[in-house]
Formats: C-alpha cells, structure tokens, sequence
C-alpha cells in the first residue's frame, strides 16, 4: 500500500488490466489498492478489493509504465482471467469504478470491436475527459476497429519493434512504441516476459510518457496530445 509522505507529486494511474503481482520487482510500494471482478450466478458484475493476479500481463504493464516514470501510484482492477480474457459487462463496470476513483490517467491495454459496447464506453469516455481524466488504451493487434482506442479523446496507441523503449512516435491518428519490454531492467526475474508483445506494452509506455509530462507540470497537462507530439524522441 502507497503511504509516502510524497502521494501529491506522485501521478495516479488506474490500470484496467490482469492485476498486479505487488511481490515482483517492489510493486507492493507502488499499489494503492487492488479490485478483482466476476460475474455472480444471477449475471451481475460484483467485485472485491482484492490483490490476486490471474496473468502477469498487467503486472508487466505497471513495470513498463514505472520504467518511463516512476513516481507513480497504481489502483489495479483486474477483469482478466488467465488467457487475458473478459466479459464486456465487467470492462463498462471496472470503468465506471475507475473514473470514481478520479485518478490522472486510466490505462486500458484492452478493448473490445462488440458494438453493443460503443455507447456505454463512449458515455463512460466523455464522463472521464469531463473530470479531466486522460484515457490511454492500446489498438488492437489484428488491425480491427476496437473501443475504446477508435474515440477521439482517448490516447490511442500502436506498436513498433524498432523503436526503443524510452522514445516514441506518432503517426497516422495513433502514437507508437516499442511492441515489447526487453529493455527494461531487471525484467528477466518475470517469468515469459519475451512473449509480452504487442500494442498492450506501447500503451503502458506512453502511459508512462503522459505521466513524466504530467509530473513535470505539477499534475496540470491539459491538451495531453499536443504536449506529446512536442516532446517526441527529444
């Protein structure tokens, strides 16, 4: 749990994700708290504050994002099982939750292409930008229409194998960056970490650029995309 004297300089990030293993590579100092969601017998989305972590996925996305910025605390909401999988009904429910929790940024190395979930996420999209929250969510890696990446106020973002990991671009409507996380220090103690690939690792990455830029306005960084675009590969 997060207590340092020091949690108003630190930018806070909500990450949609498989949670965080707070025992690998001191993440337990980074984690505010931790949510799992299911879907009970009667089909409702109900949820737990709970810290377990169904896949390292999300526990690589808060590494990734930490290696560009480290002042930083985490709420983990874990709506993935084991094979990164979900159910629309709990991504709108962790959402909403997340948006209450009035973090800097939600993170979202997730979507969806089912277009029964285009309004209720572009509801909840709007609600988050109306409270100044930047959302950052990955594109899918098939090339196919996903929410939320497709609206225009969120962050969307796309991988490149070429691009070191603390640089990025932006191109075409997405920004883009490194499609992995074998630079990163210390990154061998997880276990597969070379089979993380993928647009999920440019988004943490750029998460990670938003912050750095946000930490160094004091927290104020309105017109997130503009600052990008300024900043890249500097």
């Amino acid at each position: 749990m997060v207590t340092s004297d020091n949690d108003r300089q630190n930018i806070h990030i909500s990450i949609i994700d498989s949670g965080i293993d707070v025992s690998k590579l001191a993440l337990n100092c980074y984690v505010a708290s931790s949510f799992n969601y299911w879907i009970d017998e009667k089909g409702h989305v109900d949820f737990k504050c709970a810290a377990n972590c169904s896949n390292d996925h999300g526990t690589i996305i808060a590494i990734a994002i930490r290696h560009i910025h480290e002042s930083v605390r985490f709420n983990s909401h874990n709506i993935l099982d084991k094979d990164l999988k979900s159910d629309g009904r709990i991504l709108i429910s962790a959402l909403k939750h997340a948006i209450e929790e009035n973090p800097d940024i939600i993170h979202m190395s997730l979507g969806t292409s089912k277009l029964k979930y285009y309004l209720p996420l572009k509801i909840l999209i709007r609600r988050a930008c109306k409270k100044g929250i930047i959302i950052v969510s990955a594109a899918s890696n098939t090339g196919k229409i996903s929410f939320p990446s497709n609206f225009k106020d969120v962050v969307s973002v796309k991988g490149d194998g070429d691009i070191n990991c603390n640089q990025y671009d932006f191109r075409e409507g997405y920004f883009i960056a490194s499609n992995n996380v074998m630079d990163i220090p210390n990154i061998k103690y997880i276990d597969n970490y070379e089979n993380y690939r993928g647009t999920s690792m440019a988004a943490a990455y750029i998460t990670g650029q938003i912050a750095k830029i946000k930490s160094e306005r004091g927290g104020e960084a309105r017109n997130i995309g503009v600052l990008l675009k300024r900043k890249i590969n500097i």
